[in-house]
Formats: C-alpha cells, structure tokens, sequence
C-alpha cells in the first residue's frame, strides 16, 4: 500500500503543477526536497533495525514457550532475508539517484517518493511476519513446510529436527493445558509424514541422503516412521498421565491414518502403526478409560478395511500387518475382561467375527494369505467361546476385597431366607 500512495501522490502532485505551471514537470521546491526525504529515508532504514531490537524480547518468551528451534527458523526465514535485502537494495538504489551527476529524465523527488513507499511495505511485511512466530498456530505450520521441504533436499537430520520441535511444541502445549494446540502440532506431525511416505516411493528421493549416511542410517524410512512414532508414544503417555481424554482419541485416529499412509507406502510397515495403536488403547483400558480403547479397537478395524478395499495385495504378505492386529485387538479385549468381568464375551468377540467378515470379500477370498490369517482370527474366537463356556459353567460369582486389598472371585454363599 504504501508504495501504491507514493505513486499515487507522484500523479496528484504532476496534474497540480500542469494547472498551476502549465507544465508536467515539478516546481523547483519539489526539486530541492529530496535531501529531506533521502534524511526521512535513512531514518526508516535504521527503523528497520529497531524493529529487530524491539521483537527481539518476545522471540525469546516464544522460544521458551514453544521451542528453541524457533530462532533457527528465524534466521533462516527466506522472507525475512528477502525483506532485508529489499530495504538494503533500495537505499543503494536511492543514494545512487541522489547524487547522480547528470539530470534525470524526471525529478528526484518522484524516485525517493517511491522508494519511501517500497520501504514502508516492506517494514510493514516485516512486522507482519515477525508477529506470526508470536502465534504457537503459525509456528507449527512453518515447521511443516520446513519439514517439507527437507524431504524434497534429502535431509534426514533437518526433517528429525522438524518433528522434534513439533513433539516440544506439542508437550509444552500440554503443560499449559492447551489440548487445541497440542492436536494442531500434532496434525503437523501426521501431513509430514503423509508427504514423507508419498515421497519416498518416488524414484526422485531414492539417491543417497548425505545427512542419514553420516548419522548411519541405513533404512530412512523405517528410522523416520519409527522416531515419529516415539515422539507420538512420549506426547500420548503425558496426555493420558493428565487426564486429556480427547488428545488421547485424536493420537490413536492419527495413528490410524499413519498406518494407511504407510501400507501405501509398504504394507509391512504398516504392523507398528497397528501395535502402537494396540497398545495405547490398553493403556488407557488400564487408566480406566474405555472410550479410549474402544476407539482403539474402532481404529484397527478400520485400518483393516481400508487396507483390505484401498490397497492393491495381489502377492502382498498379509499375515504380518493383521497378524498383529488380531493380537492387538485380543490385548485390549484381554484388558476389558481384566478391568470388567461382567463384560458379555461376544461384545469381546464381535471384532474379530467383524474382521472376519472383511477377509470374506472377493478381493481378498482367494489371497494366498487369507486362510492362514482366517485360522489366526478363529483360534482367538474359539478361546473366547471356550472361556464364554467355561465362566457359564461356575456358579454366580461375586467380587470381594481381599485382606491385601487385592480384588479376589469369590462363590456367591449368600442364602436367601
């Protein structure tokens, strides 16, 4: 905008001296005035360095509130550098003009007008961008974008420095019992990793990434799944510690998500996001909190389905990835029974008759797989029949508190009179 009014005061002021002067050229006043403004303009210069001084306080308070990775970002920002290569391009520009020894096809005052007008845009634009690393929301989103663009240089180190600042942002949100941005970062972390596990199925990524060759590490993308993955087992045991049930839920659908962004990838990476979802959800069992593993189990079934619907299997290894997700699911049914024994047994065992029902699809009736997975799914039915069978057989039973003050099964001798 300010360059638009220099401009804009530059026309009004020649249309006043064609009607006063009969001429398009300025008054000689306007001629001298440039020394004035090539004064106002040096002022705006140094400005620029208060404005620095002035920000530098609060980037600090945000770099203890979110993480210490900000200043880095800060300094490599390409926005800024532009900014600041703008102002020092303009007062060169200017200073050259100045003091030009030979007339000018117009008058200086109208390319100092206009350099003022740059500069005020551009120190408005610095500003601006200053305050969006004050906003925790912006901050996490620049992450993203470095992290992006880290997966598209091969920089193994930078994009692990990405997700770390995100983990730090996401439990220190925690701390100061913020649960919107906690998920927001989190949110972040997941698109990282959906572009990461995209891109690394491309034949432009698959060269040698110098940053991972010098940290030895020889399979990037199982390293990456895994140290994304443990960032998310530190934010989700701190969450559950601090009761927010809701940033528990998000974590085990972004979990479910990961885990389909890595069967696209490679079906057999898909098994950790599937253990880690088991066992979040029984953690939270053992907390008390059902809903959470109930949405745990939600999501293992889920991620089943999409993956047996989506993905294409022909000559994929099935038993892997649903291996372990019948043995995910049996944990947390396990867990359920331990925390309630009045549960009825076909609740426990209607996820893996649902699970079951998904290998009866055409697409994958006739996998090489699929019987040998069926047998897995029937043999942890069978057991909880037999236990369904077995518990029917006692008699009435009732809970009681041992000396210990552990919780014993106790036969239920009460006479009725």
């Amino acid at each position: 905008m300010g360059t638009f009014f220099a401009i804009l005061i530059v026309f009004a002021t020649s249309i006043i001296s064609f009607f006063q002067y009969g001429s398009w050229e300025l008054p000689w006043d306007f001629q001298a005035s440039p020394f004035f403004f090539g004064a106002l303009f040096f002022f705006l210069v140094i400005s620029e360095l208060l404005i620095l001084a002035i920000t530098s306080s609060p980037l600090q308070k945000a770099e203890q509130n979110l993480t210490p990775r900000i200043l880095d970002l800060f300094r490599e920002d390409p926005q800024i550098v532009w900014i600041h290569r703008g102002i020092l391009f303009t007062a060169l520009t200017l200073i050259a003009l100045l003091f030009y020894p030979r007339p000018l096809p117009v008058s200086p005052f109208v390319f100092v007008l206009i350099g003022l007008g740059i500069i005020f845009d551009l120190l408005h634009g610095l500003i601006f961008r200053i305050f969006a690393y004050l906003n925790p929301y912006r901050v996490s989103n620049m992450f993203t974008k470095a992290a992006e663009k880290s997966i598209l240089q091969n920089r193994e180190t930078d994009l692990c420095d990405s997700l770390e600042s995100l983990s730090e942002i996401s439990l220190k949100a925690l701390d100061r019992s913020s649960p919107s941005l906690c998920n927001q970062t989190l949110d972040e972390m997941r698109e990282i990793m959906r572009v990461f596990l995209e891109e690394s199925k491309s034949i432009a990524l698959s060269g040698q990434d110098k940053q991972a060759q010098a940290s030895g590490i020889t399979d990037k993308v199982s390293y990456t799944l895994f140290y994304f993955l443990d960032r998310v087992e530190i934010i989700y045991r701190k969450a559950l510690d601090l009761g927010f049930t809701h940033v528990c839920s998000f974590i085990i659908m972004l979990l479910g998500k990961a885990s389909l962004y890595a069967a696209r990838c490679d079906l057999s990476l898909a098994s950790n996001g599937i253990r880690f979802i088991g066992s979040f959800s029984k953690n939270a069992e053992e907390k008390g909190f059902s809903d959470i593993s109930l949405k745990g189990t939600c999501t293992l079934l889920e991620v089943s389905k999409t993956i047996i619907n989506e993905i294409p299997l022909n000559y994929m290894d099935l038993k892997d990835p649903f291996f372990s997700t019948v043995a995910q699911l049996d944990d947390i049914a396990k867990e359920s029974f331990r925390k309630n024994k009045e549960i009825p047994i076909r609740i426990l065992i209607e996820p893996f008759q649902d699970l079951k029902r998904f290998f009866q699809s055409p697409k994958v009736a006739s996998h090489q797989d699929t019987p040998i997975v069926m047998k897995e799914i029937d043999r942890v039915i069978t057991e909880w029949e037999t236990l369904d069978s077995v518990m029917r057989s006692f008699p009435p039973m009732i809970l009681e508190d041992t000396d210990e003050g552990n919780k014993g099964i106790l036969p239920n001798t009460e006479i009725n009179a």
